[in-house]
């Protein structure tokens, strides 16, 4: 019987620390989600997330921009009227389609810890970005 013990006790402290290490986000995230930011953020959104004058919305503000809202954005895109500080901001933000699920989650993280300066946000794990892109749909509506 004290086999069979050990053995439950075994597989129990295996599948906890599955469990962490599945929810724990993957080591060099932000430094990651920097290079991705600068191939295809900085150009219009500025080194810092200020934007660009009327033209492109600032990304600074963490109470402005949910994770499911970033995922969302970066993978289809945004079309529409958006205010953001006051300022309303009537463009398209193309869909980028070339980026993967694990480039998302880098390039959200590195927005909302350096951009947003967010030191309390816990970093975007790739089951999160996952689950937010089912729920972001080709058919909904970019906004």
């Amino acid at each position: 019987m004290n086999k069979w013990v050990a053995l439950l006790v075994s597989v129990g402290i295996l599948a906890v620390a599955a469990f962490l290490i599945w929810r724990k986000p993957e080591s060099g995230s932000v430094a990651r989600g920097k290079a991705v930011y600068a191939t295809h953020c900085l150009n219009c959104h500025g080194e810092k997330g200020e934007g660009l004058g009327k033209l492109i919305p600032p990304i600074q503000d963490q109470n402005r921009w949910e994770i499911a809202d970033l995922v969302c954005s970066i993978r289809y895109g945004r079309k529409g009227e958006l205010q953001v500080g006051g300022q309303r901001y009537d463009g398209i933000m193309p869909p980028n389609f070339e980026l993967d699920e694990g480039e998302i989650r880098d390039l959200v993280n590195y927005v909302r810890k350096e951009i947003q300066t967010c030191a309390q946000c816990e970093e975007v794990g790739l089951v999160e970005v996952e689950k937010n892109l089912l729920n972001c749909t080709l058919a909904r509506p970019l906004r």
